[in-house]
């Protein structure tokens, strides 16, 4: 597989704050859904399907990531 050099300039993106339409996060709505991992959500969903003995979901992360609260 070949890999590219990630070059300095990369490394970095500025946000203009006047892009957005709110002041601050907190006016905001929650977001529901999971970011990053459609695949995984699936993979969960269809494990949680299983309604047989002896099948388990094993969910593996950073802490702070929401796993537990895919879960649940």
């Amino acid at each position: 597989m070949g890999y590219k050099e990630l070059e300095p300039e990369n490394l970095y993106h500025k946000c203009h704050a006047a892009q957005f339409s709110f002041e601050t996060t907190a006016q905001l709505e929650d977001f529901a859904q999971f970011l990053g991992q459609p695949r995984a959500v699936e993979a969960l969903k269809f494990g949680i399907d299983i309604e047989r003995e002896g099948y388990n979901v094993f969910a593996l992360g950073h802490s702070g990531t929401g796993k537990h609260y895919l879960l649940i």
